[in-house]
Parts: C-alpha cells; sequence; structure tokens
C-alpha cells in the first residue's frame, strides 16, 4: 500500500473514532457547553444570511463559522436538503470530529515528507500529536481549535511542497479562524531562513551536529551572510507568508488591537507563570526527551 493510502486510511480511522466520542458527548452533554453557546449563535446568524451580525463576546475571527455555514449552505443547495434551521451544536460537533480526520492525514502526510519511518514508528508518532490532552478534548466540542490546526497543519503541507499561493491562501484562512496563527506562519519564514543559515555552517566545515552556541559562533563570523541568508529567507522562499504578516499588521492597525471582542477580559500582558506551566507540561508529555535536554 502507498504512504499516501496509508495517510488517507489513518485519517479515516482517527475521523471515525472522533465521531464515536462526539456522539457519547452528545449523549452526556446535549446542549452548548461554554464556549459553544457563543459559536453556536454566530453560526446560526451566518445560517439565516446575518452577515453582518456579528457577537462581541466572541475574540476571534469568523473563520470557524463561515466555514461551517459555506458547507451547510453547500449541502442544501447540491442536496435539497433545507433542514439547516434545525441543526444545533450537537450536530456542528461532527464537523469537528471531520476537522480532527483531516488533521490526521495532514500530520502523517508531513511525516511521511519529513521522515520515511517505519510503519509502527510513524503510527506511534502521529497518535501521540493528535491524541495531545489539551488539543483532542476539543475534537468533539463545537471549538476552534481544530479547524485552526487543520488550516496551519495544510500551510505548513504547502509550503513544504513549495506551492507558495497555497500556502498564502491557506494561511490567511488559518489566521481568519485564530489571530495568533499568524506565530506559525512566522515560524515557516523562520524554517526557510534557518535553512539560509544551515548552509553557512556546512560552507564553513562546522560539524552537522554541533552546539546551538558553536553554530552562533559560526554565524557571528559571516554577518553579511547572515543577512543574506535573512533576506533571501523572507524574499526567495517565503514572499506570501511574509504578505501575510504585513497584511496581519495592517489588520491590528485597524482593528486597533488583536483582540475583535470581549477585551476587557483578554488585555495583553506578560505573564511568566504560564512559561512555567508549559514547561512542567512538556516534561510531563515527554519525560525521556525532557531528561535528554537536561542532560546537554
Amino acid at each position: 500500500m502507498k504512504r499516501r493510502h496509508v495517510d488517507l486510511l489513518l485519517g479515516v480511522v482517527h475521523a471515525a473514532v472522533a465521531f464515536y466520542l462526539v456522539y457519547l458527548t452528545n449523549e452526556v452533554q446535549p446542549t452548548a457547553y461554554m464556549d459553544e453557546y457563543f459559536h453556536e449563535k454566530q453560526t446560526h446568524a451566518y445560517l439565516a444570511g446575518r452577515w453582518s451580525e456579528w457577537d462581541s463576546n466572541i475574540t476571534t475571527p469568523p473563520g470557524l463559522y463561515l466555514l461551517t455555514a459555506i458547507f451547510l449552505k453547500s449541502r442544501e443547495i447540491f442536496l435539497g436538503d433545507n433542514t439547516r434551521q434545525d441543526l444545533n451544536v450537537t450536530h456542528f460537533r461532527y464537523l469537528n470530529a471531520l476537522h480532527l480526520g483531516v488533521n490526521a492525514f495532514l500530520v502523517s502526510s508531513i511525516l511521511s515528507h519529513l521522515n520515511r519511518l517505519p510503519l509502527p514508528l510513524h503510527l506511534l508518532y502521529l497518535t501521540s500529536i493528535v491524541t495531545l490532552p489539551v488539543l483532542f478534548f476539543t475534537s468533539f466540542l463545537f471549538y476552534t481549535d481544530q479547524v485552526s490546526l487543520a488550516a496551519v497543519l495544510a500551510t505548513a503541507l504547502a509550503f513544504l511542497y513549495k506551492r507558495r499561493l497555497t500556502a498564502f491562501l491557506l494561511a490567511c484562512f488559518a489566521c481568519s479562524v485564530r489571530q495568533t496563527n499568524i506565530v506559525w506562519c512566522a515560524f515557516l519564514v523562520g524554517m526557510s531562513i534557518a535553512s539560509r543559515l544551515s548552509s553557512i555552517r556546512r560552507k564553513r566545515g562546522s560539524p552537522t551536529e554541533a552546539s546551538p552556541f558553536s553554530w552562533f559562533c559560526v554565524l557571528l563570523r559571516s554577518p553579511v551572510r547572515v543577512i543574506q541568508a535573512v533576506i533571501q529567507g523572507i524574499a526567495y522562499d517565503a514572499p506570501l507568508l511574509t504578505l501575510v504578516g504585513g497584511l496581519f499588521m495592517a489588520f491590528v492597525w485597524w482593528n486597533g488591537g488583536v483582540v475583535l471582542g470581549d477585551r476587557s477580559s483578554h488585555e495583553f500582558t506578560f505573564h511568566i507563570p504560564q512559561l512555567l506551566y508549559f514547561l512542567a507540561f512538556c516534561a510531563a508529555q515527554t519525560p525521556l526527551r525532557f531528561f535528554l535536554f537536561l542532560l546537554h
């Protein structure tokens, strides 16, 4: 079986598991849970054609609600099914389960592209990523997490295959679901720059497995090449993703901030303990890798 077929099969299997979990969730929680109330309300507004209506309690852009409304309206047009007004959050949750299947397919595709691992190890990596506890919980609720991740992963996959226009469009959609996805766009641009910087290290004969400090010293001895690598990484390798960053800055200027609604509860501030939470989570989730990191 070809690896692409394996990727697709794994996506279907994970989606099936998520569908079953949504079914169980609907049995226990048949009404909106926490933020689902606002998400359901906004989606119904779009389904009713009230495109200018916006709930000021929602902090993220309307990507999820637009995608859901367009999907359901398309279903109505092509299948003649006029039951969208009877839909509620229990139905919308199944779309998120579908997104988890898409994410499994995308993660599998990225792993296949980066490293052709043996199938058992490939399955282990895939399952550990897709079932990350803080993310997996949202796969059976109508939240933005899964579709946001799907957009980011699709952007990364298109970028790896050098489909620049596709990556640009997907990156725009990713930021229309969650503003913070601009960080991942910057990460992809950083990957291009890092790749260019790696070529400097190879030309200077620095060992491939040199420590970060020794690599930094090599770069300090080649300032002109470093500047050239940064410019080439931005202008040649990722110009459209850089454009996304420019568009995002224009949005922040126009909006007067990153958050759309409920700004009083979402003010920008430095939250140092969050770094400690993150460190504790990484240590608990990857104890062996974290231990090796401490040794080095």
